[in-house]
């Protein structure tokens, strides 16, 4: 039997500190959007538990109606930005850092570590370093919750284009998904 997929509580907090930071109405119309136990359940998460992953999921989703696609992108790709200063994340990211520097190949390959502690159960990822200027994230055996939501995916795809912001380089992401993978393609 496959485990439930979860993610870190601090996660999904910050996601909906992200939420509130466009302002009062868009945080008020998300939390009217969420079943009212999922929001209780969110906000009285110990910071360190797990959550079932559909919590973030409802949460991604009714920020992506409520919002609209271009906030909901930068929702998430702010998301990631502020978890890099969280205690669960700042340690590994300022590690890549400082031993990779701002070569964004070498510190995208560090994602899969962040990956690993924000979520269990939600799919494998890896680095694929393709050429020059272009690589590969890869989720294989992703959770079939995940892959029922487009705007989950392309709410990873945003969270994801934060690598080019904190390495500051300018570049693109795309993502193809099938049943048993999604291949989110960065360029730079």
């Amino acid at each position: 039997m496959q485990a439930e997929p979860r993610v870190l509580a601090a996660f999904v907090r910050v996601h909906l500190e992200q939420i509130e930071g466009w302002g009062a109405a868009v945080a008020s119309e998300v939390r009217a959007a969420l079943a009212p136990e999922l929001a209780v359940e969110i906000d009285q998460a110990s910071r360190l538990s797990f959550l079932p992953f559909g919590h973030h999921r409802a949460l991604t989703e009714a920020s992506f109606q409520c919002s609209g696609d271009d906030v909901a992108r930068a929702i998430c790709q702010s998301t990631v930005l502020a978890a890099f200063e969280q205690p669960y994340l700042r340690p590994l990211v300022r590690s890549a850092l400082v031993l990779v520097g701002h070569d964004f190949a070498r510190f995208a390959s560090w994602t899969p570590r962040a990956w690993s502690a924000l979520f269990r159960d939600v799919g494998d990822l890896s680095w694929h370093d393709d050429a020059p200027g272009r690589g590969r994230l890869l989720l294989t055996a992703p959770a079939p919750a995940l892959l029922e939501s487009p705007p989950y995916v392309d709410g990873l795809t945003a969270a994801f284009s934060a690598l080019f912001e904190a390495t500051s380089h300018p570049g693109h992401i795309r993502a193809t998904a099938t049943p048993t993978e999604i291949d989110f393609h960065l360029r730079w």
